[in-house]
């Protein structure tokens, strides 16, 4: 079989197919052992994204296994390159944020943009997993929950490690019940956070060292890293997916916008593989609940 000229779409995209496999190849090194064959057969990958508004705060993920992610990103930079973007942000493309490569766009070419990159979600499989925090009922709340210890009970001190928890352990549940062998751990990549990401380190391994294996999903947790979106393309569709499922919370949940489900979730959620949770006023009220039995608390701060 002869090889591809340098100068034939076929040769671009075999690059294209190549320069993808290979930043994605390093996550599934970090979880395999050195003489482990077929690294990249069912290393399962989710990249994750949180997004807020004065309503709500969410956290949200993509799971897929490694192919599909591989084709994702090859398909994402065919894209930007189209397009001539740097990249594809969600709410200022949904915006025309200023300074923003949309800033001057009309809003049906913004619009075609939106359609073009969420289709390309569609394109792969994926499953879509978002905790959304019911910002009112947290701030309510949020003395009692500063007299809880942070632990592998969670990590109180914002919402974003609420959301964050719960959907990792979502996605991790979900794989249980999946049929993915019981082994098979998730590398998790979540957007940089400079101001939380060593907190949710530290609460990803209590989670994921718990001892007495409290944590049932526990198996479940692979590495877990924070990245730029535009170092790794996936995270900007993780992106994509959290503006759009948080801002259906917002809007349809908490709000109760009559119609208020865009047509840009619509087309997210085409696939029928996306979930979202919620903690409202009443669930956070079970999760205090639960806490106070919980044999070991911190003193309450003043």
């Amino acid at each position: 079989m002869s090889s591809p000229r340098k100068d034939t779409s076929r040769y671009e995209d075999l690059v294209a197919r190549i320069y993808s496999l290979s930043s994605i190849e390093e996550l599934s090194l970090l979880l395999q052992p050195h003489d482990a064959t077929g690294v990249l057969a069912m290393m399962i990958v989710a990249y994750g994204d949180e997004s807020e508004d004065k309503h709500s705060f969410g956290v949200s993920a993509l799971l897929g296994e490694l192919p599909e992610w591989v084709e994702l990103e090859r398909l994402w930079r065919a894209q930007l390159e189209k397009e001539q973007l740097p990249e594809f942000h969600a709410a200022d493309c949904e915006n025309a944020a200023v300074g923003s490569p949309f800033e001057f766009l009309f809003r049906e070419i913004r619009d075609r943009l939106q359609r073009e990159f969420y289709g390309l979600i569609n394109k792969v499989r994926l499953s879509g997993f978002c905790t959304v925090v019911w910002q009112s009922a947290y701030k309510a709340r949020w003395s009692e929950f500063q007299g809880f210890r942070s632990g592998s009970e969670g990590d109180f001190t914002h919402p974003y490690f609420l959301a964050f928890q719960h959907c990792v352990e979502s996605m991790s549940l979900a794989m249980n019940k999946g049929g993915f062998p019981a082994s098979e751990p998730i590398a998790f990549v979540f957007d940089q956070q400079k101001e939380l990401e060593g907190r949710a380190k530290v609460l990803y391994d209590s989670l994921k060292y718990s001892p007495g294996s409290k944590i049932t999903y526990a198996r479940r947790l692979g590495s877990l890293s924070f990245d730029s979106r535009f170092c790794q393309i996936q995270l900007q569709a993780a992106d994509s997916w959290a503006y759009e499922s948080r801002k259906w919370a917002s809007d349809v949940l908490i709000r109760k916008i009559p119609d208020g489900e865009r047509w840009q979730f619509k087309l997210l959620n085409e696939t029928g593989r996306h979930q979202i949770s919620g903690f409202p006023d009443e669930k956070l009220d079970e999760l205090i609940a639960f806490l106070r039995n919980q044999p070991v608390r911190t003193e309450r701060r003043a």
